[in-house]
């Protein structure tokens, strides 16, 4: 049923992308709360950038965003510094001047970024400029200028215009005016890298420009936009036949290339173009979709195409480096191709000497070599990513080898020095950013989304700058998310790790929550559903596609936690709760709910999907826990007595006529009040979160409190005692020859004592003897 699930995700991806060639941009974050976990990688993060690294120790530095907002408008930017875990060096609060924008980072060289943020549905776009090397110490972050635009800008890179060695902002702006037969021409504006101040505005005429990537496509010094490109916007949705490629200098506007006639399954998945560089000579090559399918395209040889998969496949990733051993030159890259029902695919390329690219060392991942659900979720994350125009879940990086790259794909892995793939980790929803050093031990960051893809439903891949691949042509901001540090040995050994799970309670707490276990680091996604009294209880769990592409509703509420990971602890290694609230979720008409149905779908750090489970949590009716001791002695009035109790941890204490009672962390309390020497009766009440109450009521005496002597006890030892002493005065009567004791005289007659027992001599070896 999974695989039909994802079969079926997977086709809708294909036929949402053929009829949305050009989506668009991401505008704003998913709702996310904040977390109250101590590491601060686990806060909501909506972009990252790597730094370089600084102090004696060389300690990591990370630049990230905040995705939860201190003030409306305003987004708070950190410079975090590794030093056993995550501390903050510096922090600057940007307010942005606006509310419901969602920022994102250009990087313009290792010290300086240019921090964008689009007002959705206005036409208005704030640019900040951040350095992270200000202050005395150089290593604060500083506000270097701003400027404000009075257009929503669609796409922004970093490019050296000019080919001085400086990188310049360069923004894109594509807005469809389909009144009247016009379409307002794509517009890119030049910024300087250093004061944002405007240089140069270009207009691509009648054409509404896609994904691109800046390069260098001329031997013109200066960088490049190459994109894809729709001829006009008639009155009717873009066909996608009438997709083509263009690259225009940014110096001057100059066309350097216009190729058209790419086919519409060619224009079903519009993914971003891919920069090479294989001989280093200043002219950059590129992997995009031409006539023949996706191809690597040479201007040094007129713009020729060497074919490397059908019309349906998309670059996940590519980058230079030695790729089986110290001696294989060229270019590692990997694509995802369905159109060949192959799969996942990786090859060199490599510069002939007389001048053509080869293709070598070529390998699949076919059906065969890893299950049909993992290739199946591998094609959903990488269509989702290219639905949004950015590049698919990948990574080529150096994990146990500094010296030598491991290449990672969604579903497939090639390990440094190998030749053949391999099936590897999901990597749904979750994207690797870098390998750090730790004193020897490396450490993965993995950057975990905490959003749902609004097309498919799957966690939602992260897209930070930390990510961006060469030339990057950035179509908006990020989706939010967490980081991770996980072990980099095992990259290799993802078979090893747990699946995710989750289990659920059948009743909630008593402030209305339940609490889900799992591994450090795995994200619940979770969907809650108010229930009324005489709703039916749904039978087995939920499908995984149903689940998530859940909508939320008035009565339906759609969250995404994680498990929380200790500051220096690994991701996955250790177990802990996630909290949800569930009386949040009110049924229809707003009114309360006692029952809800709760669906949950694990995803771990590895981009692990683990089996959705459901069913349905009751609203706790039990009363919280109450106990209240009468002292035995306490101080007698006008002086104020102490009575100790304890109640259920954050429930409400009250005592009548004294007040409200202030609990601790364990829910102890003390009731300081007055008492009369007589009995009297306390009344106190607790409520916990759910509104279940306890009375106690509790009868005191000040002083002493006489009611608690065990007088039955005393009583009967007082009996003991008289019956004893008469005993002993009777005995003692018994034995008085004298008669002084008794009150009587002497006699020496016997008779007249009455009779008395006589002794016996008895004979030897008779009797009890």
């Amino acid at each position: 049923v999974a695989r039909q699930v994802a079969r079926q995700v997977a086709v809708a991806l294909f036929f949402g992308a053929v009829l949305t060639p050009l989506p668009a941009p991401v505008r704003g974050a998913s709702a996310v709360e904040p977390t109250d976990s101590p590491n601060r990688l686990d806060q909501p993060i909506v972009d990252l950038a790597l730094l370089e690294s600084s102090g004696p120790d060389d300690a990591p530095r990370l630049l990230v965003v905040d995705a939860i907002e201190s003030l409306p408008g305003v987004v708070r930017v950190a410079i975090l510094r590794r030093d056993g875990a995550w501390d903050v060096d510096s922090e600057m609060q940007v307010d942005l001047g606006m509310a419901d924008a969602t920022p994102w980072l250009i990087g313009l060289g290792p010290t300086r970024f240019a921090l964008l943020a689009v007002t959705p549905g206005a036409e208005r776009t704030m640019i900040v400029g951040i350095q992270t090397d200000a202050g005395a110490g150089r290593a604060d972050l500083g506000e270097t200028g701003r400027q404000a635009l009075t257009v929503a800008v669609d796409d922004a890179g970093a490019a050296d215009v000019d080919g001085d060695g400086t990188a310049e902002l360069v923004l894109g702006t594509a807005r469809t005016i389909r009144t009247g037969k016009t379409c307002q021409a794509s517009i890119l504006r030049v910024m300087d890298g250093l004061t944002l101040a405007p240089r140069s505005v270009l207009t691509v005429p009648e054409r509404h420009l896609a994904a691109g990537v800046i390069g260098r496509w001329d031997d013109v010094p200066g960088d490049d936009l190459l994109a894809y490109a729709y001829p006009n916007c008639p009155a009717r949705p873009d066909a996608a036949a009438q997709v083509g490629l263009v690259a225009i200098r940014l110096a001057d506007g100059i066309v350097v290339l216009d190729r058209g006639g790419i086919g519409p399954n060619a224009a079903s998945f519009v993914g971003p173009p891919m920069r090479l560089d294989l001989d280093g000579t200043g002219m950059h090559e590129v992997v995009a979709l031409d006539a023949q399918g996706l191809s690597v395209l040479d201007p040094a040889s007129g713009w020729g195409a060497q074919p490397i998969g059908s019309s349906l496949a998309t670059a996940v990733v590519a980058g230079g480096g030695p790729a089986a051993d110290s001696d294989a030159a060229g270019v590692r890259i990997a694509w995802v191709d369905p159109g060949q029902a192959v799969g996942i695919l990786t090859a060199r390329l490599i510069r002939e000497d007389r001048g053509s690219i080869s293709v070598v060392d070529r390998d699949d991942l076919r059906r065969r070599d890893a299950s049909p659900s993992r290739l199946d979720a591998a094609f959903i994350e990488t269509f989702a990513a290219v639905q949004r125009q950015v590049s698919p879940a990948g990574w080529l990086g150096a994990t146990t080898d500094g010296g030598c790259p491991d290449l990672v794909l969604a579903g497939a892995i090639l390990p440094c020095g190998a030749t053949e793939l391999r099936a590897g980790a999901a990597w749904i929803g979750t994207r690797p950013v870098t390998v750090l050093d730790d004193d020897g031990h490396r450490r993965l960051v993995v950057a975990a989304g905490l959003g749902r893809d609004p097309s498919s439903g799957y966690p939602q891949t992260p897209s930070p700058w930390a990510t961006a691949p060469a030339g990057w042509w950035r179509h908006g901001p990020s989706g939010p998310f967490a980081l991770s540090e996980l072990r980099a040995a095992d990259l290799l050994y993802f078979r090893d790790f747990p699946s995710p799970s989750a289990t659920l309670e059948r009743t909630s707490a008593p402030d209305a929550t339940t609490g889900i276990p799992g591994f450090t680091g795995v994200r619940m996604f979770v969907r809650v559903s108010a229930l009324t009294a005489d709703a039916s209880e749904p039978e087995g769990d939920p499908l995984l596609g149903a689940l998530l592409a859940a909508e939320a509703s008035s009565s339906t509420t759609m969250v995404v936690t994680r498990i929380k990971v200790p500051p220096g602890l690994e991701a996955g290694r250790d177990g802990g709760i996630t909290t949800i609230r569930l009386g949040d979720t009110t049924l229809a008409d707003g009114s309360r709910a006692d029952r809800w149905s709760v669906a949950v779908v694990p995803v771990n750090d590895w981009g692990e999907i683990g089996s959705p489970v459901g069913g349905v949590v009751i609203r706790d009716a039990v009363g919280p826990s109450l106990v209240v001791e009468a002292p035995f002695t306490s101080a007698i009035w006008p002086f104020t007595a102490t009575i100790a109790g304890s109640a259920e941890p954050r429930s409400v204490v009250r005592v009548a006529g004294v007040g409200d009672m202030e609990l601790d962390r364990r829910g102890r309390f003390t009731i300081q009040t007055p008492l009369a020497p007589w009995p009297q009766t306390l009344r106190v009440i607790a409520t916990d979160a759910s509104g279940n109450v306890t009375l106690r009521e509790v009868s005191v005496i000040g002083g002493i409190d006489y009611r608690r002597f065990p007088w039955a006890m005393i009583a009967a030892i007082a009996l003991l005692l008289v019956v004893g002493l008469s005993g002993l005065l009777s005995s003692r009567r018994r034995g008085d020859p004298s008669g002084l004791l008794s009150g009587r005289s002497t006699s020496t007659h016997a008779a007249d004592d009455g009779p008395m027992a006589e002794m016996e001599d008895l004979p030897p070896g008779s009797g009890l003897a």
